[in-house]
This record gives structure tokens, C-alpha cells and sequence, in this order.
């Protein structure tokens, strides 16, 4: 797997606009992106933009490292 804060992986997007980790295309990163998340991963477990740890499928193991990024760029922001 690789790590979700791989400089070389790429990121997953869901348009060319939206952020890395910005699921909902707010502009910003919040819980509601891990919301979404989980509803696009169920919806569509084969998309490769739900594959938030790049480890080749969708589970939620993708959800709680989205989450554990989240927690890590928040921290950084402050």
C-alpha cells in the first residue's frame, strides 16, 4: 500500500478542480469529505478516485486513513 502522504502517489480526485482528499468539492477538507467517501466507495467500489490509500481497492480502511490524513492536515494548519 502506499502511504497516503506519498509525495509520488497520485492523488485521488473527483474533477480536475477539487483537492486532494476533497470529495464533497467544497473547497475544503472536512468530515463531510469522509461521508462522501464512504457513499461514492459504497456506490462504486471499483472507482479508483475512492482508493484513498492507493492499495488497489476500496475499503474502509480508506475512510480511516482519509480521516487519520484529515486529523494530520488539521494539525498542520493550526
Amino acid at each position: 500500500a502506499v502511504s497516503r502522504l506519498n509525495p509520488d502517489a497520485e492523488p485521488p480526485r473527483f474533477g480536475q478542480s477539487q483537492s486532494w482528499g476533497d470529495f464533497n468539492g467544497d473547497g475544503a477538507l472536512g468530515i463531510i469529505d469522509a461521508v462522501e467517501l464512504i457513499i461514492r466507495g459504497v456506490r462504486d467500489s471499483s472507482n479508483e478516485a475512492v482508493d484513498f490509500n492507493n492499495d488497489g481497492n476500496w475499503s474502509l480502511s480508506d475512510v480511516v486513513d482519509f480521516i487519520a490524513y484529515l486529523r494530520e492536515w488539521n494539525s498542520m494548519m493550526i
